[in-house]
């Protein structure tokens, strides 16, 4: 099954439609939606937030990173990037970044 999930976030008041992969993780993630968070911000590059819950994963080297892209670090941190760099950082992709 090649389902592709979208999902609408909103932040401020702007919304902005993304495109999830359709693994095990983002299964598990959208069985929690909806929901509003308050994400912490850090680096100048990334805003993120800790879930109570753990997740399944498959971390994968990501080597650049470009804004707009929505990741899990770990098994339970959401991160959502808004400026783009190179990691040396492993993480779980979340959204279908084209």
């Amino acid at each position: 099954n090649n389902k592709e999930y979208m999902v609408n976030i909103e932040i401020g008041n702007k919304v902005f439609t993304a495109t999830l992969y359709n693994n095990d993780t983002n299964k598990e993630f959208i069985k929690e939606l909806p929901m509003i968070i308050n994400m912490k911000e850090l680096n100048g590059n990334e805003k993120y937030y800790e879930f109570s819950k753990i997740f399944t994963i498959k971390e994968e080297s990501v080597n650049t990173i470009h804004a707009g892209e929505i990741m899990l670090y770990g098994s339970n941190c959401l991160v959502l990037f808004y400026d783009t760099f190179n990691t040396s950082y492993r993480y779980t992709k979340l959204r279908i970044y084209k």
